[in-house]
């Protein structure tokens, strides 16, 4: 693979195919669970996990090409740099007449002023014009080149300066970025990795719609050094909290299974009009009253079955038959004991005792939620802001800044000055004989 092919079009062509099949592949994949309460997702397996990997902006596919990438402009930049910069510094003087008649804006006249005094007004009008003159004088003849808008031939140069500073803003993302998920109880305090501050829930609030579907989820945060708060902000979607580099994003929130709520209805079965609903959590007893009962959960299945041997266990940890273990005792000891379901209420009278004077149904249930922020650190996007800016400099440049030049030959034919002198540019040929047009007018009144 010689320099030439490297720096060449079509293989820029099939990289930027690659990577843009990449990257539509990236975005039509689901993300990989990030967190523990992040969804998981089947991996493929076999020859697929190899071409379709897990992180695929961080897999060898995708680096090996943005590498390849990035040296195909390195050496298509480096090979047409140096004649630009030659040309821009040290441009050629010479000029011929007959070259000079050959293009298509030129004009030849006679001057009746000699040679210098006639170089000396023709470069008056190049500058009032905005070019900027070198001159060469020989015996007999005078060269005078103007130009401007000579940064105009670096344009596509700055481009391919941008997309290296952005492919290097991505290179840093990926090594030095960090994302992750910190799941913060209601006024928990949870410390951020890889810093020295930690992050408190003071307040977590669910908007909702009249319908009963979310709406929004707020965060009140505060940031703790040393345990002393130093910030504060409510958080939500879209509306991060910025601190020492690093960004919370209200990511979402879950249930906190190990810590239910469940709604309880006791009610006396011998007449006497007892009746108490209650909060309880499991392994925490609630009073009944001033008569000594109080009760307790002593296990809570959120989704009861029996295995063969008549066990109890959770088909599952969603909420699809919740079943709790109620004991109530009073002054000590056990007057109820038995199984309460959500769904099947029926049932309770097969798992309780027998002699019983109380009956108990399943009000409602509830989990505690914890607010799910993701924590990120992200040097990258500074410089990919600077190619973004520098790519936009260079398109300006190369399509709406294009080099002029305008090039005379003053000779010396039988005692009078002759100007023979042609205009060139890369682009909007029709200003360029117009602007021409105008000099030629000028210069004509020296004659």
């Amino acid at each position: 693979m010689n320099l030439r092919f490297l720096g060449s079009l079509k293989f820029a062509v099939f990289l930027i195919i690659g990577l843009a099949a990449l990257c539509v592949l990236g975005t039509l994949l689901p993300g990989a669970p990030s967190g523990e309460f992040a969804s998981e997702r089947a991996q493929p397996a076999g020859i697929l996990s190899f071409l379709i990997p897990e992180d695929l902006y961080h897999s060898p596919h995708f680096l090996i090409l943005l590498s390849l990438f990035s040296l195909n402009i390195i050496v298509c930049t480096l090979t047409r740099l140096k004649p630009k910069v030659r040309q821009a510094l040290r441009p050629s003087l010479e000029a011929d007449t007959e070259a000079l008649l050959a293009a298509p804006v030129s004009a030849q006249m006679g001057l009746k002023p000699e040679l210098r005094a006639s170089a000396e007004a023709v470069g008056d009008a190049l500058r009032r014009r905005r070019y900027r003159i070198r001159r060469a004088e020989a015996p007999g003849r005078l060269v005078l080149l103007g130009r401007k808008r000579t940064a105009g031939r670096f344009g596509s140069d700055v481009v391919h300066l941008g997309l290296l500073v952005i492919v290097a803003g991505g290179i840093v993302s990926g090594l030095a970025g960090y994302r992750t998920i910190l799941a913060i109880e209601e006024g928990a305090t949870e410390p951020v990795p890889r810093t020295g501050f930690s992050l408190r829930l003071d307040k977590f609030d669910i908007e909702v719609y009249p319908d009963g579907s979310v709406k929004d989820w707020k965060s009140r945060l505060a940031v703790l050094e040393d345990g002393c708060p130093v910030l504060g902000k409510t958080i939500e979607v879209n509306h991060p909290l910025s601190y020492k580099g690093f960004l919370f994003y209200q990511s979402g929130y879950a249930p906190v299974r190990e810590k239910p709520t469940l709604g309880l209805s006791v009610t006396g079965i011998a007449g006497d009009g007892f009746k108490r609903n209650v909060s309880v959590r499991p392994g925490s007893p609630v009073p009944l009253g001033e008569n000594g009962l109080s009760l307790s959960v002593v296990r809570f299945v959120p989704d009861f079955a029996l295995n063969a041997r008549r066990e109890v266990f959770s088909r599952s940890e969603e909420p699809r038959n919740p079943a709790a273990l109620v004991e109530i005792l009073e002054n000590g000891r056990t007057v109820h004991r038995g199984w309460v379901f959500a769904r099947h209420p029926e049932y309770g009278s097969l798992h309780g005792r027998a002699d019983s004077k109380y009956a108990l149904a399943f009000l409602s249930l509830k989990y505690d939620l914890v607010s799910l922020v993701e924590a990120a650190r992200d040097p990258g996007p500074p410089l990919i802001w600077i190619g973004c800016g520098l790519v936009m400099a260079g398109l300006f440049l190369a399509f709406y800044w294009p080099p002029r030049e305008t090039r005379v030959l003053f000779e010396t034919v039988s005692g009078r000055t002759r100007l023979t002198a042609a205009a060139s540019g890369r682009k909007n040929r029709a200003a360029i004989a117009e602007e021409f047009r105008n000099m030629v007018g000028e210069w004509k009144g020296l004659r």
